[in-house]
């Protein structure tokens, strides 16, 4: 797999440079975890979660390494910064944020090494977005059928054993009110990939929309002070 524009740090670039430039996206990630509860749909499946914005620059410009410290930091730090605490509950939540930034950094890197040799930068960089999405989408509401769901339904007593037999028998349940968010489909299978699919494509699509203009802007400040930006 050819080296990945994603990951790519520019030659030349020292540790102190790397340090600050993580320091202050850090900085952005956590500012936006702690906004995240106040975000339209809080409540809801399509909770928007905007510091993934903050987190794939630091993954091209300082390095994966520092990439991957600062999903821990703000794993580690998410609970106290959103006001949740480390109740397994929202640990929970935490955890599955954590795991759904590395499943989209991950196609993210694979597409950027597939469409590397693309000569047109913003058609490369909108491609990358459109099919990282729409594949962690897919990725992600598979998971959050069969694993995230029983996990979290267990963190909030719904179930009492993780399984996916007992997840479903409960979801069938017609007294039970969480079906409401599933827009009340009998169905599990149907229900929670109606919700999540739909919930994955609004979320990581407006993030998207928004990291698509950001990182014009860091390319072309990169450009300026004769540092590779793809």
């Amino acid at each position: 797999m050819t080296p990945s524009n994603l990951f790519h740090c520019s030659k030349g670039r020292g540790v102190v440079h790397k340090i600050a430039f993580t320091g202050v996206f850090l900085g952005l990630v956590l500012l936006l975890q702690f906004l995240s509860r106040y975000m339209p749909f809080a409540d809801t499946y399509i909770k928007l979660n905007f510091s993934l914005l903050f987190i794939l620059p630091i993954f091209y410009y300082a390095g994966p390494i520092w990439g991957i410290l600062t999903l821990l930091l703000r794993f580690a730090m998410g609970p106290v910064i959103a006001g949740t605490g480390y109740h397994p509950r929202y640990l929970t939540g935490h955890f599955i944020l954590l795991v759904c930034s590395i499943v989209t950094i991950g196609f993210m890197y694979i597409y950027s090494s597939i469409f590397s040799k693309m000569k047109s930068h913003n058609i490369k960089v909108i491609t990358i977005a459109i099919t990282t999405f729409i594949s962690s989408s897919l990725i992600l509401t598979f998971l959050n059928q069969i694993f995230f769901t029983p996990l979290y339904w267990v963190s909030t007593g719904y179930i009492k054993h993780f399984s996916i037999s007992e997840t479903i028998d409960v979801y069938n349940n017609p007294y039970f009110l969480v079906k409401a968010k599933f827009f009340m489909i009998p169905n599990y299978w149907a229900g929670t990939f109606v919700t999540y699919f739909a919930g994955n494509l609004a979320k990581y699509g407006v993030i998207f929309l928004c990291y698509i203009p950001m990182a014009k802007v860091l390319r072309t400040y990169a450009s300026r002070n004769n540092e590779s930006w793809g």
